[in-house]
């Protein structure tokens, strides 16, 4: 869970700089939280972010504040979203 946000926001930010020719020369997503009860249940994600790149302190906020909008996965986190199981074939050694 923790793996799938801080990779989303990290694609996101990568892309966002692409589409606005900024170079970026250094890119760290990290994410951390943790779990609780039987089942586990998330107590909740926080993200950090470290960026450098080839643009001013105000752009590089502008895009990571705009990544952090856009997001899918910190957003259907946030939202919840149905989780349930499609076909599943087991094949034993039978």
């Amino acid at each position: 869970l923790h793996l799938a946000v801080a990779g989303c926001l990290f694609n996101d930010i990568l892309r966002t700089a692409g589409e606005r020719d900024i170079t970026v020369r250094e890119l760290e997503v990290s994410a951390d939280g943790s779990f609780e009860g039987e089942p586990a249940v998330s107590t909740g994600v926080t993200y950090s972010v470290r960026l450098a790149a080839d643009a001013s302190d105000d752009d590089l906020r502008r895009l990571v504040n705009e990544s952090e909008a856009e997001f899918s996965i910190g957003h259907t986190v946030r939202r919840g979203a149905p989780v349930e199981a499609g076909d599943i074939e087991i094949r034993g050694s039978d």
